[in-house]
């Protein structure tokens, strides 16, 4: 359901001075044709069963060793930076250059909830590489 958005003192919604961030809007994205397209992969019993083996194989948090319940794409979904993410973990023949392509094949890693957010903000604010080298770190 989208939050709905009261104007202010009779001025227009556009007008207001604290409309609702894009992060807590129901329908952000819901038109992007991308968004969608992923949406209806992640809905897709061929990912459940993916997400269920990954988490099978390796049912802690690759971060803080807490249980998991993500299944991530450890590569994610912004090609670019995909690149440079797989050229660092020596992945760069492997992983496929199209997030299309990557999505059922991974590379994957299983994350907590909290853990899981961190990444996503990372990689929605373009710093997925910083976050892999990061956690490459952590890990070794």
């Amino acid at each position: 359901m989208a939050r709905r958005r009261i104007p202010l003192a009779g001025l227009p919604v556009a007008a207001a001075r604290n409309p609702v961030p894009t992060w807590q809007d129901d329908s952000a994205g819901k038109t992007n044709p991308e968004t969608l397209e992923r949406r209806a992969l992640y809905d897709s019993p061929r990912w459940q069963a993916v997400r269920r083996q990954q988490l099978d194989a390796e049912p802690r948090c690759a971060m803080c060793r807490g249980r998991a319940n993500t299944c991530d794409h450890l590569l994610g979904h912004d090609d670019e930076q995909a690149l440079y993410a797989a050229a660092y973990l020596r992945l760069a023949g492997t992983a496929a250059p199209d997030w299309r392509d990557r999505f059922y094949k991974g590379p994957f890693i299983s994350l907590c909830a909290p853990c899981h957010s961190r990444k996503t903000r990372a990689e929605m604010s373009g710093r997925l590489y910083d976050w892999v080298t990061g956690w490459r770190k952590h890990v070794v």
